[in-house]
């Protein structure tokens, strides 16, 4: 699939997953996620960046990443898909 980055403006392709969240192979910033919030689960979620795999959430409490070798716990809750913005924050810092 490709999308066209919201920071950086590069088309990039990213891989494609029920859930996700989408990191610029680039500039490394979020340019989103897509996910069944509120029609039911919004996990397992695969973190991308680009096309590949980085990290995943297996569930809403865990975070996982043989690339950074990482596994957190994870406390945002579903409402306003506030698990994912703190995965989002955490899978950032990593790529700065």
């Amino acid at each position: 699939m490709i999308r066209k980055c919201n920071n950086c403006n590069k088309e990039f392709e990213h891989g494609i997953s029920g859930n996700m969240i989408i990191f610029c192979p680039y500039c490394k910033k979020c340019t989103g996620s897509i996910s069944d919030y509120g029609f039911g689960p919004i996990v397992p979620c695969d973190i991308y960046l680009g096309d590949k795999i980085i990290a995943s959430m297996p569930s809403m409490t865990e975070l996982i990443s043989k690339e950074f070798g990482l596994r957190r716990t994870l406390y945002g809750k579903y409402a306003n898909l506030e698990v994912y913005y703190e995965v989002e924050k955490i899978i950032g810092g990593l790529l700065d």
